[in-house]
């Protein structure tokens, strides 16, 4: 880091912070002294961040990607009909 805060600019969401003592930029630790992140906790859109094992990311990937299909392909319910429930894994 040369101090040149372009990361600190672009971030969308603040998580890169100015260190006061030597004006450089410290990434985000994910909160590494508490129990998961604090933008996971305050999250207020059920479950759109999601604190996920590094050795897992494929496997967490998988279960949106099957969700998002789920949603997008949910045939129509015509009147007087149930909903047919799709299940994966």
């Amino acid at each position: 880091c040369i101090g040149c805060l372009t990361c600190f600019q672009a971030c969308p969401y603040g998580a890169p912070q100015i260190n006061p003592e030597n004006g450089k930029v410290m990434t985000c630790d994910l909160c590494e002294d508490e129990e998961e992140p604090w933008c996971v906790f305050a999250c207020t859109m059920n479950g759109a961040l999601k604190l996920v094992d590094r050795d897992n990311v494929s496997a967490a990937a998988s279960e949106k990607y099957a969700w998002d299909m789920k949603e997008e392909f949910k045939p129509p319910v015509k009147e007087g009909e149930e909903e047919f429930e799709f299940s994966f894994g």
